[in-house]
């Protein structure tokens, strides 16, 4: 998969090159057919966030390097088999374009007990994060996008 990041595009004031701003996100299945999920403690916000593994790609990271790299920092787990689902362009915001992938095949490296204290991680049936969609409690954008891309469109289980 091309990695659009590297495009350079100039500035008004001809000094620097700009860059895209690209993020990975991973929908990671579990051999139960699960998906994992990521519950992330807000500080400021006394609450917790439900999310699928997602972080900003580094510069000259591939966008499959980065989804392993995510799914491994985010969840404590390896994808064996990792494959894209396309691209996401939010409206807005600071990223331009997030890159989603599906990860299957997962190999535990890290358990709950060994992630940082304000990261739960647990799994769930498609159908469960259906339901959390539907009821507002899972809001992660380009989570649902990749969610929508794997059971909807392309018709998986």
């Amino acid at each position: 998969m091309k990695n659009h990041c590297e495009t350079h595009i100039k500035p008004i004031n001809q000094e620097l090159p700009l860059k895209t701003h690209c993020g990975v996100l991973v929908l990671p299945i579990d051999a139960k057919g699960n998906v994992v999920l990521v519950s992330h403690r807000v500080p400021r916000e006394d609450n917790w966030r439900l999310s699928m593994p997602y972080d900003d790609l580094k510069l000259g990271e591939m966008p499959e390097e980065g989804a392993l790299r995510v799914l491994m920092e985010e969840a404590g787990y390896f994808g064996g088999q990792i494959e894209p689902l396309g691209i996401y362009r939010p409206l807005g915001g600071i990223v331009d374009m997030i890159y989603l992938f599906v990860a299957t095949e997962l190999v535990a490296i890290k358990r709950n007990h060994e992630m940082a204290c304000d990261v739960h991680v647990f799994s769930l049936s498609p159908h469960g994060v259906g339901e959390l969609i539907h009821e507002g409690t899972f809001t992660q954008e380009p989570g649902i996008k990749a969610f929508t891309r794997f059971y909807l469109i392309d018709g998986r289980k």
